[in-house]
């Protein structure tokens, strides 16, 4: 499924801090070309963290209210755009 040398990343593995790791297909997530890894590693746990809080933790819909405590993080950000971004659909 994976073309070898492409470039992905991953999250959710245990001793991932390790240098060397074996993952799980079904963790890997396929890096867009001009996404570089020091990109993806900044945003990654950050990205899923807000993603899971407007999709899982509570679904986010057109014509919720929603309080953000500190959108001065980076999680904060990304919570912001994904809130304004369902709120438009």
């Amino acid at each position: 499924m994976y073309a070898l040398g492409g470039q992905v990343a991953f999250a959710d593995v245990p001793f991932s801090n390790a240098e060397y790791v074996a993952v799980p297909e079904e963790k890997l997530i396929p890096l867009p070309k001009g996404i570089d890894f020091q990109l993806a590693a900044s945003v990654l746990i950050q990205g899923l963290t807000a993603h899971y809080l407007v999709s899982d933790s509570r679904p986010i819909s057109q014509g919720d209210v929603v309080l953000i405590h500190s959108a001065s993080g980076g999680v904060g950000q990304l919570l912001t755009q994904m809130c304004k971004i369902r709120g438009e659909q």
